[in-house]
Order: structure tokens, then sequence, then C-alpha cells
């Protein structure tokens, strides 16, 4: 939808046809792809059921995949509700030693065809049916539109297929998983040194002088901020350094300001050394 979504407004005496319960599908189908294709990095739903785990069967001649959900690069949903057996072909079909994937893909096609005799141009598929197609190829899905669930590397001579004895160091003709790639967030977080400013407001951000102290009343304060008795009560993540090393203790009260009814949260310092020392302060307030 290059235009922009469009969603049906209902009122009374609307009259729909066919192609206006056509974009009335189409706007949730691509509002969902939307969000799956640009905020989630495709790759299988570690999680969900079975996580479309492969395995071979006791003869070593299918393999069978395990239900599960994953998601492609275009934000389609890749759901397998039971499990499904790919018989392997002639593996030497491959032209061993080589290595083959076990891939899976989206796909959809119409079903339950409804006949009008009377007005054939009345006749067709009442429902489109979302589904997958599994796939064993020599070549190495992009796990964009065709998502990797195993590979195997074929030996020379292969005559059937085994679950690796060690899953971290499978051998050859032993499924490998150890390159499926999950789904996650797309986030610029995931690709960058994660900071204080992505999990909280700076609310506080100075250097002051403190003056020497020798008793609590001689504390030096600064207000770190106000906030209204019905806000939730804030967490936050405090860095008090001296810059020339003296020794200062600190610490974070919380009080009520009766005249206006608002909680004043205020950081406190005490110097200990002989001399006037600078201070930075630093306050984040956590996002909970």
């Amino acid at each position: 939808m290059t235009a922009g979504f469009e969603r049906v407004n209902f009122f009374k005496g609307l009259f729909l046809q066919a192609e206006d319960w056509q974009r009335e599908q189409e706007y949730h189908k691509e509002k969902r792809r939307f969000h799956n294709k640009y905020l989630h990095t495709p790759g299988v739903a570690f999680g969900c059921l079975s996580d479309l785990k492969v395995t071979a069967s006791e003869e070593g001649t299918s393999l069978m995949v395990a239900p599960g959900y994953a998601i492609d690069g275009e934000g389609n949903d890749i759901y397998l509700s039971k499990d499904k057996e790919i018989k392997l072909p002639p593996l030497r079909s491959f032209h061993p030693p080589t290595t083959v994937y076990i891939a899976v893909r989206y796909n959809e096609k119409e079903v339950d065809m409804r006949i009008n005799e009377a007005n054939p141009q009345y006749s067709g598929y009442a429902f489109t049916a979302e589904g997958i197609v599994l796939e064993i190829t020599p070549a190495q899905p992009d796990n964009n539109l065709r998502i990797e669930l195993a590979r195997i590397e074929l030996s020379e001579s292969p005559e059937y297929i085994r679950n690796a004895v060690d899953i971290n160091n499978p051998e050859h003709d032993e499924i490998d998983l150890r390159h499926v790639q999950g789904a996650g967030a797309r986030t610029e977080a995931r690709e960058k040194e994660l900071t204080l400013s992505d999990l909280g407001v700076k609310v506080l951000d100075t250097t002051i002088q403190v003056r020497s102290s020798t008793r609590r009343q001689e504390a030096t304060n600064v207000l770190i901020e106000k906030m209204d008795k019905e806000m939730p009560q804030p967490m936050y993540v405090v860095h008090v350094h001296s810059m020339d090393s003296a020794r200062i203790q600190w610490w974070t009260e919380c009080s009520l300001n009766k005249d206006n009814g608002t909680y004043e949260y205020t950081l406190y310092i005490k110097n200990y050394s002989s001399l006037t020392t600078p201070v930075m302060c630093r306050v984040f307030r956590m996002r909970i």
C-alpha cells in the first residue's frame, strides 16, 4: 500500500461489493506485514511450539519438521501447526560431497471453490489458505524469503541421514541446527552499545562546587526534579564524582511540598576534604 493505509468506514446503508471486502482484507494483511517487516528481523521464533525443529526418521530416509512459527523478510507469517514429513530424494542426486539445506518459505493458495451453475460469473474461491513450502535444496537459503531450518553436510557416499550425536559438532550426514537464524526485534540498540540514554531520561547533568562540610546540615544540595503526587514513583540511576578525588558522601531524599502538593527529589553531597571541590552530578530517571 504505497499510497497509505485505508480501512472501511462502516455506516448505515453502506453497500459493499467483493472488491471492497478484498480491500478490507488487504488492509489487515499489509498492516501485519508492515509491522513484521520493519520491527522484526526474519527467522524462526524460538519458544513458539517446537521451533520448526528438523529431525531424521529412524530409517534415515525422511525428515520431520516440528510445529513452529517464523517470519520472513517481507513480513509474512510462516506457521506450521503440526508435524510435517519430508521424503528425502536419493542423496546421490545432490552430487556429494556437498551441503544441502532444509528451508521453509511462505505460500498461499485459493481454496473452497463455490460454483454457481445458474450464474457462473458469481463462482469463485471462498477462502485463501496461508501455508508454507518445505524444500531440500543445494542452494543456501537467503534467510529473507527462504528461512533455513537445518543443513546437512553430505559425505562422498551418503546412505541415510541421522540426528546429530553431538548437536554442537555434527558429523557428515547428520542434521546441523547450528545455523538457524532466530527472529528478533529490529532496533538500533542491537547494533550499537547500549547506553543509559537508551534506558532512561537524563534529568540532571551539572558540576557544582561543594564546600568542606563536617556536619549533616552543612551538606550541599541540588534539586533533581519535582513530580506530582499522582505520578508513579521514579527510579533513578545516580552518578556523583569528585573532580579532584576528594572524599565525598552523597544521598538522595524525597520530601512532600505541602504548599503545592508535589514531591521534591533532592541530591545531597558532603565534602570531607578541607577544600572546596568540584563535583559532577548526573542523574537518569529510568523507564519503568
